[in-house]
C-alpha cells in the first residue's frame, strides 16, 4: 500500500510505502510519483518505506524504472527502519543515481540533505501526521557519526 502527496509551494513528493507491496503495485507508485514530479517540476521527494513488511520481489526492476525516470538534479531520499535498511541501500545502488538517492534512518537528516533541492522558501518537511508518525519510529542504525549512507557505501 502507499500514498503520495504533493507539496507544490516546496516541490516536495512525500510517498509512503507500508504493509505488503509487490513489484507491480512498487511500479505503479513509482509511475505516478515520476509524473506527478514531472508535472508538477518537483526537484525532491522522500520515501518512507519503515512501514513496508514486504517490499517487491523485483527490486531490479523497480530500481531501473526509478533510474529512467530519474531527471538530472532530482533528490530521493528513502527513509527506512533497521528492518528494510540494507534491502533499501541495495535498491539505491541499483539506481546507479550515487548522487541523486540516498537512505537515511532520521527524517531530519533526509530533510537536511534534501533541502538544496526544495523551493526556497521551503525548509523541513511537511509536519503532517505522516511524517510525524514516522519521525517516532525512524532511528539510527550503522556508523555512529552518520545517518546516511550513500548507495555505493558498504554497510557498517
Amino acid at each position: 500500500m502507499y500514498t503520495i502527496r504533493v507539496d507544490p509551494g516546496r516541490k516536495l513528493l512525500t510517498i509512503v510505502a507500508s504493509g505488503r507491496m509487490d513489484t507491480e503495485e512498487a511500479l505503479q507508485a513509482l509511475s505516478h510519483a515520476l509524473t506527478l514530479s514531472a508535472a508538477d517540476g518537483i526537484r525532491a521527494a522522500v520515501c518512507f518505506v519503515d512501514e513496508l513488511q514486504h517490499g517487491p520481489g523485483s527490486l531490479l526492476h523497480v530500481a531501473a524504472a526509478l533510474a529512467f525516470g530519474y531527471r538530472p538534479g532530482m533528490r530521493v531520499a528513502f527513509v527506512a527502519g533497521e528492518r528494510q535498511l540494507s534491502v533499501t541501500e541495495r535498491f539505491a545502488r541499483f539506481t546507479g543515481q550515487r548522487d541523486g538517492v540516498r537512505v537515511f534512518t532520521l527524517p531530519g537528516a533526509a530533510e537536511a540533505w534534501l533541502a538544496t533541492a526544495l523551493a526556497p522558501a521551503a525548509h523541513g518537511l511537511d509536519s503532517s501526521s505522516t511524517v510525524r508518525a514516522n519521525e517516532g519510529r525512524a532511528r539510527r542504525v550503522g556508523a555512529a557519526d552518520s545517518s546516511t549512507r550513500r548507495a555505493s557505501e558498504p554497510a557498517a
